[in-house]
């Protein structure tokens, strides 16, 4: 799995999702909306969270905030 990497995208629909590190270490970025409770783009509630110009690969900065967090073993997030 070394070098893995996926795109943005919600686990579980963001219900009960858990990490647990068994060996090496997972590097874990986090977004977050920049208008929390508002609608509409970057709102992960929302239908309109992405229109048709999103592209995956790009970070969307302008919608999200995002926080980093380096999982080791031992460590379930």
């Amino acid at each position: 799995m070394r070098h893995a990497t996926s795109w943005l995208h919600i686990d579980a629909n963001g219900f009960a999702t858990a990490v647990d590190t068994v060996s090496g270490s997972k590097y874990w970025v986090v977004a977050r909306s920049r208008s929390p409770g508002g609608s509409g783009k970057g709102d992960l509630s929302s239908i309109t969270a992405y229109d048709d110009k999103w592209e995956p690969y790009h970070s969307c900065s302008d919608r999200f905030e995002f926080e980093a967090v380096i999982i080791k073993p031992g460590t379930v997030l």
